[in-house]
């Protein structure tokens, strides 16, 4: 944490785009770039206490209108939910972390969980990193943005 608006309570205030979404398997050497080399997203942080974070692939296929998106056939819309995500909740800061509790998202086992994020903001750019666990392994997670 090199910035020194750190220190205001207020750093992370407002609206991040997304430079990178790298995610590592504690197995493996290899690395994952679940929307691509180049995706595209926003984080925003309010001052009342509420978050959203979207992230997709750049490049995303248009769905047709026609007959109402609900009744696309399923294959067209996995592939949207896959080149998608999002959630949304309230946000706390502790130490070295923000905690996301999640209240919505396009993915319903989201709903009703914390989401913590390690943060380090270097040279202006906001780095979150989180942990999942992946059967008897484990994913990490890290993604930079840059103020909006």
């Amino acid at each position: 944490m090199s910035d020194s608006s750190i220190h205001d309570n207020n750093f992370l205030l407002g609206a991040w785009q997304l430079l990178g979404w790298e995610i590592a398997e504690s197995n493996s050497d290899k690395r994952l770039f679940p929307f691509g080399d180049n995706p595209q997203g926003l984080i925003t942080y309010t001052a009342d206490g509420w978050m959203s974070a979207t992230v997709s692939c750049r490049q995303r296929n248009k769905l047709s209108t026609e007959g109402g998106l609900r009744n696309l056939p399923a294959q067209l819309l996995a592939e949207a939910y896959k080149s998608y995500f999002h959630y949304a909740g309230t946000y706390q800061l502790q130490s070295d972390r923000v905690i996301h509790a999640v209240t919505t998202a396009l993915n319903p086992n989201m709903v009703g969980t914390e989401q913590v994020r390690f943060f380090d903001i270097s040279d202006g750019v906001l780095t979150l990193r989180g942990e999942e666990p992946c059967g008897s392994n484990f994913r990490y997670h890290t993604l930079r943005w840059q103020r909006a």
